[in-house]
């Protein structure tokens, strides 16, 4: 009976260590290196970080975005397909853009038409966040929106969260860039994470 709880005790420990390893990499954050200062006022500058990390059970994409928000500067992470595999993710390989614009949060598609905006909490300073996750169908369609600026709920006037549209995720995407542009400092951090519902994983 001894030597068989002890053989019992090591295959559990086994499991559970695949178990955590396997969620460990598919539940990861990329955190984007922060801007450099720019060598002049009112210089527009940007990163470009490859993305490799999308797997077949992502149940959701979670971006948040922290920065020293003021009405005259823009920050901003898009994503896309660097369609030339050149490294750079230009206007024309955009497909979703979210950050602050001058006093406001914004989420685009590659469509000029579909640009929509989020009025942020008053009296919350300087130092601003937006929370934006969407929660994906088995299917990878986008299923829920949920958005947050500074904890607390924001609407996206025209975005319907419950029924988001498809442009907000598409596992073609290859590439992410973070531009920021202004007078004022902007002090960002970006990160954004993929991850697995637990509930599918376990059952898988």
């Amino acid at each position: 009976m001894k030597q068989f709880f002890k053989k019992n005790g090591r295959q559990t420990v086994c499991v559970w260590t695949v178990l955590f390893a396997t969620l460990t990499l598919h539940a990861r954050t990329v955190a984007v290196p922060k801007l450099p200062a720019p060598t002049f006022l009112d210089t527009e500058i940007s990163t470009n970080i490859a993305i490799t990390a999308w797997t077949e059970q992502m149940r959701a994409l979670k971006i948040v975005l922290l920065l020293d928000a003021t009405p005259s500067n823009n920050v901003q992470v898009a994503f896309g397909s660097d369609a030339d595999a050149d490294g750079y993710l230009f206007d024309e390989e955009t497909e979703l853009t979210l950050g602050w614009d001058c006093g406001e949060w914004f989420v685009a598609s590659a469509e000029h038409t579909n640009r929509f905006t989020a009025t942020p909490s008053e009296n919350m300073g300087l130092r601003r966040e937006i929370s934006f996750t969407v929660h994906l169908e088995s299917n990878d369609f986008p299923d829920r929106l949920d958005t947050f600026g500074n904890g607390i709920p924001i609407t996206f006037a025209g975005l319907d969260d419950a029924s988001p549209p498809e442009w907000l995720f598409s596992k073609a995407w290859n590439m992410l860039k973070v531009t920021a542009r202004g007078v004022d400092r902007h002090n960002d951090h970006v990160s954004v994470k993929l991850n697995i519902d637990p509930v599918v994983f376990l059952l898988r």
